[in-house]
């Protein structure tokens, strides 16, 4: 009982998180300031990876963590905003490295074969 209580406050919890960021967004993006901001080349092509940062964001975040360990900066309790921004610059750089990677020799090869060896089927109504 006390489960599903907490799973229905979590769902709901999560849903208005969700709604919240999707409000936030709306505003931003009406913003001239923000669509200035979103439409530079870094960000866009960030939109570009960004299903290699999706997939491989966890693998990176697991091997700073092995790295600045062996290295001897432990991960376990950062003790400052520098320890916090290191662990933070290394993961994101580890990401869209390993995710440049992967759309360079993963993706796009497989969107060229996909192009030439499959036709694309329009739908119809059901």
């Amino acid at each position: 009982m006390i489960r599903k209580t907490m799973m229905k406050r979590s769902a709901g919890v999560l849903t208005l998180g969700a709604l919240a960021f999707a409000a936030a967004l709306d505003v931003a993006l009406r913003c001239p300031t923000m669509k200035w901001a979103l439409s530079r080349q870094p960000l866009q092509h960030l939109g570009y990876i960004s299903f290699g940062l999706y997939v491989f964001h966890l693998l990176a975040i697991s091997e700073t963590t092995s790295l600045l360990n062996r290295l001897g900066y432990p991960v376990t309790n950062f003790t400052s905003s520098i320890d916090y921004a290191r662990f933070a610059l290394v993961s994101f750089t580890l990401t869209v490295a390993v995710s440049l990677l992967s759309s360079r020799y993963l993706e796009e090869p497989f969107n060229q074969i996909k192009s030439r060896r499959f036709t694309v089927v329009s739908g119809r109504p059901a």
